[in-house]
């Protein structure tokens, strides 16, 4: 999780059907806005209130829209399950396990928006292949 200053800059507004405004489970509003410092979305708790940094440039220029409320929902998932702030005493199985609970919620909530299989299934393909091809960059 990133804690700290975050250099925020506007781009395009970023919009969930049906979730608006997003709310945390304490009732409180939750920020969405992006940053040029993550590469694809993260949550994080600051200065009293929980935000969602997504990659303005990733969003805009390689992302469907059916991708961006998966990633939008994923993040407000991690909100959802209580798993901010716990990362740093999960082991490597247990993170993967979070993001998993974080993935099943975010199709769920595209369910409840009215996506098809076909298209949740097309955005889980888009997704593992990110991921994928983010960890060959990483190695």
């Amino acid at each position: 999780m990133y804690i700290g200053l975050v250099a925020l800059v506007s781009c395009h507004p970023v919009t969930m059907p049906s979730v608006a405004p997003l709310r945390a489970p304490d009732g409180q509003e939750i920020k969405i806005e992006s940053s040029p410092y993550e590469r694809r979305a993260s949550t994080v708790w600051h200065e009293g209130h929980f935000t969602i940094y997504y990659n303005s440039a990733w969003f805009t220029y390689r992302v469907h829209p059916d991708a961006q409320n998966f990633v939008l929902y994923h993040e407000l998932g991690h909100i959802q399950l209580g798993h901010l702030g716990k990362d740093v005493y999960l082991s490597k199985e247990q993170k993967r396990l979070s993001e998993q609970e974080a993935d099943c919620y975010a199709g769920k909530k595209l369910q409840e928006i009215h996506y098809n299989s076909e298209q949740i299934k097309n955005v889980y393909e888009f997704m593992e292949t990110e991921i994928r091809d983010e960890n060959r960059l990483d190695n």
